[in-house]
């Protein structure tokens, strides 16, 4: 999901940086802060929508292949509402990391610098996996929602969730205010 996040973000970005419309856009009247807003909102649905995605696409090879080799075939009712309860809890614990690579993506015009921050940041959480500070690192915390330990997943939620949330205002206040002159 982090990588998801990445391209997603820089390229919602690239569609003002890279025509240069930002003057034209902030100056229709619409107050800036919506404009920010409503990228973030992009965003998140987004990132549900891609959610939604791959769920239907898991359940979609796993039909398949049931269908292609009978010897292979699942056993039982597919897990549906566990699968889409799993993926919803993801989809909130990357709200951190979307807000922050979408606080980057739009500061800077360069769609170079979000990307290798992006990359940068599932390389470190590569190596801060088992660190201490693994369990609240925003990259990592989409992948600790699959923590065996309820307590892992819980605390991966709330910091993605809520540290995401207060991060999108903060980055909706901080674009506001700059001067896209």
């Amino acid at each position: 999901l982090p990588m998801t996040v990445t391209g997603l973000t820089a390229l919602i970005a690239q569609l003002e940086h890279g025509t240069n419309t930002w003057s034209h856009i902030l100056s229709t009247g619409v107050p800036r802060w919506q404009v920010f807003a409503s990228k973030a909102l992009l965003t998140i649905a987004l990132m549900a929508m891609i959610s939604a995605l791959v769920w239907a696409a898991i359940f979609a090879a796993g039909h398949l292949g049931s269908t292609l080799s009978r010897a292979n075939a699942l056993n039982g009712a597919p897990p549906y509402l566990a699968g889409a309860r799993l993926l919803v809890m993801m989809w909130l614990a990357s709200f951190l990391v979307a807000a922050i690579q979408l606080a980057i993506a739009l500061r800077f015009a360069s769609f170079a610098l979000p990307v290798s921050v992006g990359i940068g940041g599932t390389f470190v959480a590569v190596a801060a996996t088992a660190s201490r500070w693994g369990l609240v690192f925003p990259w990592l915390l989409p992948v600790n929602v699959l923590a065996p330990d309820a307590e892992r997943s819980g605390i991966a939620i709330a910091v993605g969730a809520i540290g995401g949330i207060i991060a999108f205002l903060v980055m909706t206040l901080w674009l506001s205010r700059k001067d896209w002159g």
